[in-house]
């Protein structure tokens, strides 16, 4: 008898691999207004996309496929050891390379080995003194939105996105505001207060800017324009802006170069909850 299908999917840069280990051959809708039988697939843009399996036998599962720009974890399974990234890290080891999910975009790395965050349970720490790792810059142009989620401790900074060669930043200030700044340095601030394990959303739409954080609506509404181009977590380095307790944790940090749709955030904070435990 037919069986309904069981997909699972990978994604490399815009290309979505699936891989079916229930029934048989399936059609899938792959979320974006197409339908086919290929096991691979390519978006147009980037988005968070429902993968739907269908056959015979009826509707099987559904997954997400994930096309950003960057997209880090924090979790020891994507952290090595060394500089060529082939020795995984356990449990309380210092990380020289983090990989993607994704495995077409660039992975964060440190190779100052005393500057190197460590692998723990609930998240990458970072010291209060200079840890930090560097990712190839994404430059948001225009409309974009960044997810990140972990453990912040009252009244500290805490920086999951900075740079290394501009002022670019968003971070959670000291001051218990979360700060939006773009190249040329100009900054939109939205308080927040947050502490323990929260996640963040933050885009900006048509220069607009809108935060949304756990238990709390999306605020904002004020402009910034400008390009912000990110390419650091832990540490902003023209400010010397760093990590501001060791107690803190970093998790899912992700960005994406338009303005997700409604729809596409609801499937992105039910990813995040599974994964994380946590979301916007």
């Amino acid at each position: 008898p037919t069986t309904v299908p069981n997909i699972s999917v990978a994604v490399n840069g815009n290309i979505a691999t699936i891989t079916n280990t229930g029934g048989q051959d399936a059609t899938f809708d792959y979320g974006d207004g197409t339908t086919g039988t290929s096991l691979t697939h390519g978006y147009a843009t980037q988005g968070v996309y429902a993968v739907t399996s269908s056959n015979a036998a009826g509707d099987g599962n559904t997954v997400t496929a994930i096309v950003s720009s960057f997209w880090a974890t924090g979790r020891t399974a994507y952290c090595y050891t060394d500089t060529g990234g082939t020795v995984p890290a356990s449990t309380g080891d210092a990380v020289a390379v983090e990989k993607s999910p994704n495995s077409g975009l660039a992975s964060l790395t440190q190779t100052d080995p005393t500057k190197r965050p460590l692998t723990q349970t609930g998240g990458l720490q970072f010291d209060t003194v200079d840890d930090f790792q560097l990712f190839t810059g994404v430059a948001l142009t225009g409309d974009f939105t960044a997810y990140f989620t972990g453990t912040l401790v009252a009244s500290t900074t805490y920086v999951p996105f900075g740079s290394s060669a501009t002022d670019a930043t968003l971070l959670r200030f000291g001051d218990d505001r979360l700060y939006l700044v773009n190249n040329a340095g100009a900054a939109q601030t939205v308080t927040n207060n947050a502490a323990g394990l929260k996640g963040f959303r933050i885009r900006r739409s048509s220069g607009t800017v809108y935060v949304k954080t756990t238990g709390v609506a999306e605020t904002g509404g004020a402009a910034l324009t400008g390009t912000v181009t990110l390419g650091t977590t832990g540490r902003r380095i023209l400010s010397g802006q760093q990590n501001g307790s060791a107690s803190q944790r970093y998790l899912s940090r992700l960005l994406f170069n338009r303005d997700l749709s409604a729809g596409e955030r609801t499937l992105m904070d039910s990813y995040l909850l599974a994964v994380d435990g946590v979301a916007p």
